[in-house]
């Protein structure tokens, strides 16, 4: 499970976390499962593609060690998809849904 702070990825601000958890998902190994809220909101999931140069390394750890990015909704009230499932194999993923929110959470149960 992975919470990743709001920053811009390699910025002063991120201090780290995104260069730390591309290290981590890189050495992962087996079939792994990851989910959790990545905050990388200049990412076109369609496309795989982002104008920022920290969400580019990014994309290219996922697409190099998991290549399956499984929830296609938005996730967060803003319309924004922050909240990702991502696989090693896609057979480890059945099926993803919306399940709407809960309470006055800000984002969807996935």
């Amino acid at each position: 499970m992975v919470y990743r702070l709001p920053r811009l990825p390699f910025s002063e601000a991120d201090t780290e976390n995104t260069a730390k958890l591309c290290h981590l998902l890189e050495n992962l190994q087996g079939n792994v499962l990851t989910v959790g809220d990545f905050n990388l909101l200049g990412i076109d999931w369609v496309r795989n593609f982002s104008n920022s140069v920290g969400e580019k390394v990014f994309i290219d750890v996922l697409s190099r060690k998991f290549g399956n990015q499984h929830i296609n909704f938005h996730t967060h009230k803003s319309g924004s998809l922050l909240d990702l499932l991502i696989s090693t194999h896609p057979e480890l993923v059945r099926k993803v849904q919306d399940e709407g929110f809960l309470g006055e959470s800000n984002h969807t149960m996935v």
